[in-house]
């Protein structure tokens, strides 16, 4: 473990070449912290908007900031450069916006929007603002997706995971029955890691987590992560993973995998 902070934040992601991490707790100023150090290198003020959701541009050179509407009917993605503090440019999404992440060139952006009580994924032009893509996502219990910036997307209706391609075509899927999931992130191309509690032990105070091998279609190890586990956020280019425990604590924790 590296660093550890007591932060309440509703929303955090940890930056592409894991040494930043972005949190926000249901206000305007987005805080930076170098992980390295435990201390704050930063911060972002959006003026009026409230921040509810954050992703960090592959390069670690832009950030993408959602703006939290009333009644979730109309946020909006910002994109902002980070060395300057400059707003770049803003998109309305006609829905509220629960999850985000650009895609692996950092010249579009991924978002899973609610939109009338319908979800859907969409796929956003960063230089124009223009949407490319869009799909209905199917199951009234969708309450999680994960992202990956080489453009894999994952989704659990009724905790059933499914994987899709950057033209949010079908790629594969699995039922998951051990654990209810909480939270998922892809840690490389071919690893998705995912969390949960046990649904038969109400007692239980230990999140469970499990690694998911994309290629070979099959979960492959159990993760030891003690504690619960509420939100996941992964380094692009680093081995290291945010944790946002049920208390508000979030870890950085440093992992290895086996070949």
């Amino acid at each position: 473990m590296e660093y550890s902070e007591v932060v309440f934040d509703f929303a955090f992601a940890i930056s592409g070449n894991g040494h930043e991490l972005a949190t926000v707790r249901n206000s305007n100023i987005v805080k930076l912290w170098n992980i390295d150090s435990g201390a704050q290198c930063g911060r972002i003020d959006v003026g009026k908007n409230i921040v509810s959701k954050i992703a960090y541009s592959s390069d670690s050179r832009n950030m993408a900031l959602v703006y939290r509407s009333d009644g979730r009917t109309n946020d909006k993605i910002a994109l902002w450069d980070i060395e300057s503090r400059k707003l770049l440019r803003t998109i309305t999404c006609g829905g509220g916006v629960w999850s985000l992440a650009f895609a692996g060139n950092n010249k579009s952006i991924f978002a899973q929007i609610n939109t009338q009580s319908r979800f859907a994924m969409a796929q956003y032009d960063l230089n124009t603002g223009t949407c490319i893509r869009r799909r209905i996502l199917s199951g009234i219990n969708l309450y999680v997706a994960s992202i990956s910036s080489n453009n894999l997307i994952a989704v659990t209706p009724q905790n059933e995971v499914e994987i899709m391609d950057s033209q949010f075509k079908h790629r594969d899927s699995f039922r998951v029955s051990s654990i209810y999931i909480g939270d998922m992130a892809f840690l490389n191309d071919k690893l998705l890691l995912y969390s949960g509690t046990d649904p038969t032990d109400l007692n239980d105070l230990v999140d469970h987590s499990y690694l998911y091998d994309i290629a070979k279609g099959k979960t492959t190890d159990n993760v030891d992560i003690l504690g619960h586990v509420e939100e996941l956020s992964s380094a692009r280019y680093a081995p290291r993973l945010a944790i946002m425990r049920h208390d508000g604590t979030i870890d950085i924790v440093e992992y290895a995998l086996t070949k």
